[in-house]
């Protein structure tokens, strides 16, 4: 199940970067790029990446305390 979760996040984040899905399927060694962009891409929804700024500005804040 770990491992499962650590692909579908890398998916994601190589997605997120721009990564083409072929390269993706290739790092993620899928024989089938569709196995690759039905199950291991999630795109984040706009809120939800505003959500993920707001942490991220939060913890840069905690952290030069």
């Amino acid at each position: 199940m770990a491992g499962t979760l650590f692909a579908v996040a890398w998916g994601s984040v190589l997605h997120e970067l721009g990564v083409p899905d072929k390269d993706i399927q290739a790092i993620l060694r899928h024989a089938n790029v569709a196995t690759t962009q039905r199950f291991y891409i999630q795109v984040a929804s706009t809120a939800s990446k505003a959500a993920m700024k707001k942490l991220e500005t939060a913890l840069r804040k905690e952290m030069k305390k």
